[in-house]
């Protein structure tokens, strides 16, 4: 199962750009981690997407019932499971990310998201926010808000 998150990992890029000249905060080291797990998920490899996951790692969903997705996953064996199960449940994927904003700990990703869900054949089309949150360097958090665009 590849993907195609060029839209993401390019959004990525210009929110590490729009740093140049800066000192490097923790920030950027989290845009480097995210960057890393999207490319490993779009590869499907879940093993190296969670290689900078705290052991206590966990996982909320919170998106239409529509989604055949686990919400809810604590620790890395059972966020791998729901990666995998998730990403899988939805095809044709074209995330486009229009902000990143990054403080301490925390990275928010905001975007948009077209697609079908593999299951029922039917459309999509979402916007989301995505927040990342880090501990000593390493993810501790993923929380997901998926809504219908209006």
């Amino acid at each position: 199962m590849k993907k195609d998150f060029s839209r993401v990992q390019d959004g990525l890029r210009r929110a590490r750009e729009g740093r140049q000249g800066k000192s490097r905060p923790s920030g950027a080291d989290h845009i480097d981690s995210v960057e890393a797990q999207i490319a490993a998920i779009a590869r499907g490899d879940f093993e190296s997407a969670l290689s900078g996951a705290a052991p206590d790692v966990e996982l909320d969903i919170f998106a239409p019932p529509e989604f055949p997705f686990v919400r809810k996953a604590r620790g890395i064996a059972e966020l791998r499971d729901a990666l995998a199960i998730n990403f899988q449940s939805v095809v044709n994927q074209e995330p486009e990310i229009n902000t990143v904003v990054t403080e301490e700990d925390v990275l928010v990703m905001i975007g948009r998201e077209r697609g079908q869900l593999r299951e029922t054949g039917l459309s999509y089309e979402v916007e989301f926010v995505h927040r990342f949150t880090f501990r000593d360097g390493r993810l501790i958090g993923i929380r997901v808000i998926v809504a219908k665009a209006s």
